[in-house]
């Protein structure tokens, strides 16, 4: 009940024009399967009056890349694709977060990765987006995280995605996890090398 007040009032206040009702929810799924039916559910209740609100409203999920195709290296390979299968229909879009240094490839995840996005753009044939990726300085040397940047890009536009969003622009300067320093900036908040291409290849999906 809270979740829905909350969600209703933010579209009231802010009137978004897209909407993630929840983040990397095959997680959520693998963890507590009856609950998720249970969200499922919710989603499509609380969809339908939140386009009551605002009727040109997007609202969507976004799913874990790495964790759909049973290649995350922490969750045993197990497959979530049925995840998606079961609410696709109802998303108006699909984010997908993606870390390669998760994935279980040892030679060149990167790649490997990138390929499934192609088998998401042949499978569900809705709006996709880029919802949240990076690749750390920790694991990553500058040309890796450069050609990793042109990459995705690359593949995003070739698939026709609507937005890429990288998920921190400045490293943690209280931390040493990968995901610390994942920034485009360094904890002093100067550019690594892969920044000028991040700022250009965002800059053309500004609509």
């Amino acid at each position: 009940n809270r979740f829905e007040s909350n969600m209703i009032d933010l579209v009231k206040t802010y009137s978004p024009d897209y909407l993630n009702l929840g983040v990397e929810v095959n997680y959520y799924a693998l963890t507590s399967p009856d609950d998720f039916a249970f969200f499922l559910k919710l989603f499509g209740d609380l969809k339908t009056k939140l386009k009551l609100i605002n009727p040109s409203l997007k609202v969507g999920l976004s799913f874990q890349l790495e964790l759909l195709y049973g290649h995350h290296k922490n969750w045993n390979e197990s497959p979530t694709l049925a995840t998606l299968d079961a609410i696709q229909a109802d998303i108006d879009f699909l984010g997908i977060s993606t870390y390669p240094n998760i994935a279980i490839f040892e030679n060149d995840p990167i790649s490997h990765t990138l390929n499934y996005l192609d088998s998401l753009r042949n499978r569900y044939h809705i709006p996709i987006g880029i919802s949240e990726t990076a690749v750390s300085s920790i694991l990553y040397n500058q040309d890796q995280r450069k050609n990793y940047l042109q990459a995705i890009y690359r593949k995003a536009k070739k698939l026709k995605f609507h937005v890429v969003i990288w998920s921190s622009i400045i490293d943690n300067p209280n931390g040493n996890q990968w995901s610390d320093k994942m920034g485009l900036l360094d904890s002093k908040g100067m550019p690594k090398s892969e920044f000028p291409i991040w700022e250009t290849e965002s800059k053309k999906f500004i609509k």
